[in-house]
């Protein structure tokens, strides 16, 4: 949900998941197709040689689904091609509690912003599926009616990056600035409560302007050799679970700095590009050190390397 000011557009919220785009309308209808394929010819092509040719042959079929009420699906088994017809009406009807999830997702922008729905003017589009009437209507529903529907591509998406990065760039004054992003998920650390039990408390909630900072004064027991931070954040469509994005560890050094070791001074910082950045204050210095980054990167130096050289390949 964006807001449009004089000089610069702010999000102001956001809602949904990423399994909200293409892939589970396309493992409808790949599952419509086995289906059929069972039910006319008595075999499941999931469970078959084919399965590859079957989600190939459905990524097709459904860009031919925008365009026709019918397609046709054709694989081979034994030598013998089979047919089956996959139709529009069908494949919407098993894809109905993914249009309310996007409709539920509208709501929750909307109320994390607390606007009206109503308040929507403009609704900008990316892919295919809103291009159908069918799906278009039913997500639009309950919205102002004089609502105005902007289709937008990937080469648009490009244009925008690039332009929001040039008016970053000195002597760019006449580009417009880039929307002012806001925390998508609520970070937090696992903190010890009486009697032992644990608990999360939020730090930078979700909706916070970027670049989002703050600060928290950490302490341990006078028992305790380490110190831990566990880092969480929100998960899930309606983000109502939690889940670890890595743990740091400090040792307590009281020969060292004494008291002054059992405590630490953390620096949280979300930047503008929604990167976790955290900071620890060194025990008996002013100063601070960056931590490493979470989660940890899947990828290693050398995979990091290879993919490097690769790219390079095509300069």
């Amino acid at each position: 949900m964006f807001q449009r000011d004089a000089s610069r557009m702010k999000q102001i919220s956001t809602a949904g998941h990423w399994h909200t785009g293409t892939l589970p309308w396309m493992q409808r209808l790949v599952d419509l197709a086995a289906a059929a394929f069972e039910k006319n010819h008595g075999v499941d092509p999931r469970r078959s040689a084919q399965a590859a040719h079957l989600q190939i042959a459905c990524e097709t079929a459904m860009h031919a689904l925008m365009l026709m009420p019918t397609t046709n699906v054709t694989l081979e088994f034994g030598g013998v091609e089979q047919t089956v017809t996959l139709v529009r009406a069908e494949w919407l009807a098993a894809c109905e509690d993914l249009v309310e999830g996007v409709r539920g997702a509208i709501k929750s922008a909307c109320h994390y912003a607390s606007l009206s729905r109503k308040r929507i003017d403009r609704i900008v589009t990316l892919g295919p599926l809103l291009r159908l009437n069918e799906i278009r209507s039913e997500i639009l529903r309950g919205l102002n009616e004089e609502i105005v529907v902007q289709v937008v591509d990937r080469t648009d998406v490009a244009r925008g990056a690039a332009a929001c990065l040039a008016s970053e760039l000195p002597g760019r004054g006449s580009i417009a600035m880039p929307p002012q992003s806001v925390t998508s998920q609520t970070i937090g650390i696992l903190v010890e409560a009486p009697q032992g039990r644990r608990r999360i408390m939020p730090i930078v909630p979700r909706g916070t302007a970027l670049p989002a900072r703050t600060n928290r004064r950490l302490t341990v027991g006078d028992t305790q050799e380490t110190m831990a931070l566990s880092l969480v954040e929100t998960s899930g469509i309606k983000r109502d679970n939690w889940h670890s994005l890595g743990r740091y560890d400090f040792k307590i050094d009281p020969i060292a700095h004494g008291q002054e070791s059992r405590y630490r001074m953390i620096g949280f910082e979300v930047n503008v590009n929604g990167m976790l950045i955290v900071r620890a204050q060194t025990p008996g210095t002013p100063g601070s050190t960056r931590l490493g980054t979470l989660p940890k990167p899947m990828l290693s130096d050398e995979e990091i390397a290879s993919w490097t050289r690769w790219v390079d390949k095509f300069d």
